[in-house]
């Protein structure tokens, strides 16, 4: 489940990167809204679930 969570995560990325080569004004609202969410949802609230695996 985790790894179809990281596989959606980086459709969305790619996604976006491609809408932000085409029109570079999309970095300030939707790449960043997409690192935040990456980072604030994703890294902190469910990669650390995981942290007693690697301990």
């Amino acid at each position: 489940m985790h790894k179809d969570i990281h596989d959606r995560l980086r459709k969305q990325a790619d996604f976006v990167i491609l809408k932000c080569q085409a029109d570079p004004s999309f970095y300030k609202t939707d790449f960043f809204r997409l690192l935040r969410f990456w980072w604030v949802k994703h890294v902190v609230q469910e990669d650390t679930k995981y942290k007693s695996v690697f301990d």
